[in-house]
């Protein structure tokens, strides 16, 4: 009997990466479910084929999960976990394994701003950063600078300001301090980088062209040696339980870490081209563990 899998939620990125790869390639594999909470959310998504759609329409989740006896479920937006009275411990008491990271590290890492002062504390290579609240007050950080939603996703609405009477000109019209967050600019190239548990940590960078334009550079199709190498062991201590997706600009000093998303990223379809599957890798870990020591770990590049 096939293993019945879920994937709940409207990324339409890395829907569109299931869509054109990954239930093509593991339907025979899996027993695979898209799951929405109404017919509009579904767009194209609900159209995959091999995959059988449902559409909530205020009806319990976990009750439709045990109903078809689904065992495993995905969410595409972290974001409906915190949104929707939903918590961890309901699934896993339906002997449901749901991959999606704790509320308190949600909470954090889809906070821009919180998520910056968890990798400082955690002592991660990282641009210098400000509230935008803060920065009007008292700049600490130079021009030209990046201001950007605390709360953003998908690339959208981040804004490049070479001085002070652009960043009022952008006030002016329609931004809202409290929302904000400001990071320097940083020059060099920037990575996408997905880091799995599994056994040990699995992971694999490409670099971004685009903002949906990535390509696997010749030094990591070499393996090469990995830029976040050296701060595994502080990545690992994060808390993470799954799965992270990483964003860095490899600067003349090094790598610098800009943002942490806690999922999967929306580059999973360049990578599954390079068979890195970080969804099998998921489905496929034993690793119950949170914490990363100095020689307790092991790491694999898989290109």
């Amino acid at each position: 009997m096939k293993r019945k899998i879920a994937f709940y939620g409207n990324n339409s990125r890395l829907g569109e990466f299931l869509l054109k790869k990954w239930c093509a390639k593991n339907y025979k594999k899996y027993e695979i479910h898209l799951i929405f909470d109404n017919k509009n959310e579904s767009n194209n998504l609900s159209k995959i084929s091999k995959a059988e759609s449902i559409i909530l329409l205020n009806r319990d989740l976990i009750k439709i999960l045990v109903e078809k006896n689904i065992s495993d479920i995905f969410l595409l937006e972290p974001s409906k976990l915190l949104s929707n009275s939903y918590k961890k411990e309901n699934f896993v008491e339906n002997n449901i394994s749901i991959y999606i990271e704790n509320t308190d590290f949600l909470k954090t890492h889809l906070d821009k701003y919180l998520s910056n002062l968890s990798l400082e504390k955690n002592n991660l290579p990282i641009p210098k950063f400000q509230l935008l609240s803060e920065f009007i007050l008292n700049p600490k950080i130079d021009f030209p600078i990046i201001i950007k939603p605390n709360r953003g996703y998908a690339s959208k609405n981040i804004i490049f300001l070479n001085n002070e009477r652009e960043l009022y000109e952008k006030l002016n019209k329609h931004i809202k301090q409290e929302n904000f967050i400001v990071q320097e600019v940083l020059k060099g190239k920037e990575y996408s980088c997905t880091i799995v548990k599994n056994v040990d940590l699995k992971y694999m960078s490409i670099e971004r062209k685009s903002i949906n334009e990535y390509t696997v550079s010749s030094e990591f199709k070499n393996k090469y040696n990995f830029h976040l190498k050296k701060w595994i062991p502080n990545i690992g201590n994060l808390g993470f339980e799954y799965a992270l997706n990483i964003q860095y600009i490899l600067t003349e000093n090094g790598p610098k870490i800009f943002e942490i998303n806690p999922r999967l990223g929306t580059a999973e379809t360049h990578r599954f081209e390079y068979s890195f599957d970080a969804i099998d890798l998921l489905l496929t870990s034993s690793i119950k563990s949170t914490k990363y020591k100095e020689g307790s770990y092991s790491i694999n590049n898989l290109i």
